[in-house]
């Protein structure tokens, strides 16, 4: 098969390994692998086949690691073309009918050695001609075909690179099986005894490099797969013949003057059932191809096939065990459809949703159609629910769908609507410790919001931040807010006043002793463009409003004990809070709520459900994530939270955290390389490649039972319903009513408090 050509397949032409994917060819693992395409009749078109393509990996023959999984860039089937793996066995055509009679089995082999490459004729599908071929089976007839790779030993590739030296040296190439063999090693040393007798050179050399030369001689650097085509025919025995001819016609198409393919008959049915049932290759009779070459000739059907009816194969599927629960506990997903019970929902139970949850897959997968099933099930149990919603779509869902037997339980938080603004201050704590991790979590994410365009936010910003939150916590007479931060830095005398209030001297001392002794210059350098930073932020009137409020619009510590349902609209939108803001009010609203659940007493303590689509927005991802995430087990509150990817910059130095925390997964389609990651925990049952090849709304889960792993499953998740869009509008001018400000009266009462300051 010459590589490159003009008028290769789609594989060998566009899928030709480079030298980045040869590389990966060196170390195979051991064993093969398989998988089948079924071909049969329509229903529809009962004189015609129909084409209905399943895939299906084997396992590792030797039950070694599998090695890396081959990625797809676009096109259906590149996982056997790219970085070509042995334990994959190419898949095979499978012409399927009733009433099946005797089977008979064949080999297809080249004609010639395989160092001879197969040509091609204009632009062969392989696939299509095969599909030819076999539609004129009869309804009890049935013809398989199976591609079986393995890495080529040693010794073979020794020979393959000797076969290349002769071809290139011009001398024609040996025909394939015994009898050809035979006759190779009397005509050789026929030809040696008249070289030494009338004293001729060994081999002639061509005068100038051949096309054949120049194929060959890259084709030696290749690596090598050692393969067998091997094909079952049913029918009965008269038919054998005439099916087989019809075969060899077929694939006589897809050669050259350099080789081509032939069919032989295998005597011996019992020693090839064995092959051919266990995906193993024959002890001789093998080829060896490049990847190349097998990319070629085994052209899987993709996007652009000729067939219309050839579609992408889909992932495995895999029934959950009989122990994970079906119809109770909080929502993993729908069985696929042919399940003992499709209808009925598969849980998670109490317990084990305290473990934690972790959604990853691409925008459009589903992640958030699963945080709205599975807050439906928290609901529907009577649990306390706090949800977290980046972009807004999936709070109004859920509240759109909140039972009416606990409507009064829901606090719908609009920070996004900017008529009646929803009040948040972090300064409204009960204690200096509160203030200091109101202060850490605040002066994580400013740090984050402000770095940049020269702005610094180093150690001296952050002690700073931590002092201001401890000074003004210590006034609650005055009420602070955020937007008293900036004058506590720049008003002297109002400074000085509330120091008198503080009776933590290390904080006077800090303010007295090294902040009231800087210069200009000193200061400027230390805080003058972090706090103009974030003055910018908190001063943006959509911001502004919603910090300027004293009294916030929920008390946490009350709604955990009474189990509510609060429910906060973060909408990143430009025209709503923005990333900034909403990042600013998202790691409040975490870090008021963790101090909430911190002080639940031990004996009351009803279980919790905390949700977070895109949870790297708001959650610190610093070194005080994995205390997050085993300490909220102990106090009765389960994680649940959503993310397009683990491998994100924010999320790097916290992988492995979230997923040994997270102790149940729901992977979606669609992730690429990092499908790799998460199929270490799904292996055997479900590979990278069934991972990344899931169709939207379709899940792998890995989860416990009574904290007992049990084997991952497949799993599906059903689109929204359509919203109600009376009721949605009534509960949220409801919400609006109970937990914004009136706007008017909220601008007076700020520019009576900071007028002077922000004219």
């Amino acid at each position: 098969m010459p590589g490159g050509s003009s008028g290769a397949p789609g594989w060998a032409r566009n899928r030709a390994p480079g030298p980045d994917r040869e590389a990966g060819l060196g170390a195979w693992p051991r064993g093969t692998g398989g998988g089948h395409l079924s071909y049969r009749p329509s229903r529809r078109c009962p004189g015609r086949a129909g084409r209905s393509i399943q895939w299906r990996n084997s396992r590792v023959a030797g039950g070694r690691d599998r090695g890396p999984d081959p990625r797809d860039a676009g096109d259906a089937h590149r996982p056997v073309v790219g970085r070509f793996l042995a334990w994959l066995t190419l898949n095979g055509i499978r012409a399927k009918r009733n009433h099946l009679t005797e089977s008979a089995y064949f080999r297809i082999v080249p004609e010639f050695e395989s160092a001879a490459p197969l040509g091609h004729c204009g632009d062969p599908d392989p696939q299509g001609i095969l599909h030819a071929a076999l539609s004129g089976l009869a309804d009890y007839e049935e013809v398989e075909i199976r591609w079986l790779f393995a890495p080529a030993s040693p010794n073979a590739q020794r020979q393959f690179a000797a076969a290349c030296g002769r071809l290139q040296n011009g001398i024609a190439p040996y025909r394939h099986g015994l009898a050809a063999s035979l006759a190779r090693s009397v005509v050789g040393g026929v030809r040696f005894l008249l070289d030494v007798m009338f004293c001729r050179p060994e081999h002639p050399v061509p005068h100038r490099e051949s096309e054949l030369s120049r194929i060959v001689a890259k084709r030696a650097l290749e690596p090598l797969l050692a393969g067998a085509v091997l094909a079952r025919v049913r029918a009965p025995n008269a038919r054998h013949g005439t099916i087989v001819a019809a075969l060899a016609q077929a694939l006589g198409q897809y050669g050259s003057g350099w080789n081509r393919l032939k069919v032989e008959r295998l005597s011996d049915n019992r020693r090839a059932e064995s092959w051919f049932d266990g995906w193993r290759l024959p002890n001789s009779g093998c080829w060896l191809l490049t990847a190349a070459d097998a990319a070629a000739l085994c052209e899987l059907p993709t996007a652009r096939s000729r067939d219309p009816n050839l579609a992408r194969a889909p992932a495995a599927q895999v029934p959950p065990a009989a122990m994970v629960p079906v119809g109770e506990g909080l929502f993993l997903g729908w069985p696929e459809p042919g399940s003992a019970d499709p209808r009925r929902q598969l849980g998670l139970r109490t317990e084990d949703a305290l473990r934690h949850v972790l959604a990853v897959g691409p925008t459009g997968t589903g992640k958030s159609t699963f945080l709205y099933w599975y807050a439906q099930s928290a609901i529907r149990s009577g649990m306390g629910l706090l949800l977290l919603d980046p972009k807004g779509d999936l709070a109004e869902a859920v509240l759109d769908a909140v039972p009416e037997c606990r409507a009064n339980d829901v606090a719908f938080l609009n920070f996004a609507d900017t008529a009646r603004p929803i009040g948040l201050n972090p300064l409204a704590v009960t204690d200096t410790a509160a203030a200091d991790q109101t202060a850490a979590a605040v002066s994580t994410m400013m740090r984050e919001l402000v770095t940049g365009e020269g702005m610094a936010w180093g150690t001296t910003m952050s002690q700073a931040f931590a002092y201001g939150f401890r000074t003004l916590a210590a006034n609650p007479q005055i009420e602070p807010t955020m937007l008293d931060l900036e004058r506590l830095f720049f008003d002297r005398g109002w400074r000085a006043g509330l120091l008198q209030n503080v009776s933590d001297p290390f904080v006077a001392a800090y303010w007295t002793n090294q902040v009231d002794r800087m210069g200009e210059r000193q200061f400027e350098l230390n805080f003058g463009s972090a706090l103009r930073r974030m003055a910018l932020l908190v001063n943006d009137p959509r911001v502004r409003n919603i910090l300027a409020q004293a009294r916030p619009a929920v008390r946490w510590d009350r709604a955990l004990k009474r189990s509510a349902i609060v429910l906060v609209n973060l909408d990143q939108a430009d025209n709503a809070l923005g990333i900034a803001g909403s990042r600013l009010l998202g790691s409040i609203i975490v870090t008021q709520f963790w101090q909430a659940v911190l002080r639940r007493p031990r004996g009351d303590r009803p279980p919790f459900i905390f949700l977070i689509d895109e949870f790297q927005e708001f959650l610190d991802t610093g070194r005080n994530m994995g205390a997050f995430f085993e300490r909220s087990r102990s106090y009765r509150v389960g994680m649940c939270i959503a993310t397009q990817s683990l491998a994100q910059p924010r999320l790097k130095a916290v992988r492995r955290t979230v997923t040994i925390n997270a102790r149940t997964h729901v992977v979606f389609g669609g992730l690429r390389d990092e499908a790799r990651h998460f199929a270490l925990s799904t292996e055997p049952h479900f590979s990278a490649r069934d991972l990344d090849r899931r169709e939207a709304f379709q899940m792998t889960v890995s989860t416990l039972v009574d904290n007992q792993p049990v084997p991952p499953f497949s799993a599906h998740v059903t689109a929204l319903p359509d919203p109600c869009a009376d009721r949605l509008t009534a509960r949220k001018r409801r919400a609006s009513q109970l937990f914004g400000a009136d706007l008017g009266q909220l601008e007076e009462s700020v520019r009576r408090r900071y007028g002077p300051r922000l004219n």
